[in-house]
């Protein structure tokens, strides 16, 4: 899987997990309408969100520096764990789960 960010400041000002967590991350959100415009062949539904779409995700302002919530940025938090522990994010949550309770 492929995201594109357009983000002109990468280099001295990364978007780092902390800003996703803080909503200060800059990045905007997709609309409903990207969301169910197109069918997608992916394997679960964090991936289908980023993937079944060819658009960039674009970032606002620098991370860290504006607060500004979203859901986009948790649903990429979810797909980065996706993409760690190689399982879909409802499985490792209930796994985790299983050892929190």
């Amino acid at each position: 899987m492929n995201i594109t960010f357009d983000y002109p400041w990468r280099e001295n000002n990364p978007v780092t997990i902390r800003d996703l967590l803080n909503h200060t991350a800059g990045i905007e959100d997709i609309g409903l309408w990207q969301v169910f415009s197109t069918k997608s062949t992916s394997t679960t539904p964090l991936e289908y969100l980023f993937t079944k779409n060819a658009f960039v995700m674009k970032v606002r302002t620098i991370s860290g520096a504006r607060f500004s919530y979203s859901n986009m940025r948790y649903s990429f938090l979810g797909l980065i764990i996706e993409k760690i522990t190689q399982k879909p994010y409802s499985l490792y949550i209930s796994l985790l789960s299983g050892h929190l309770f």
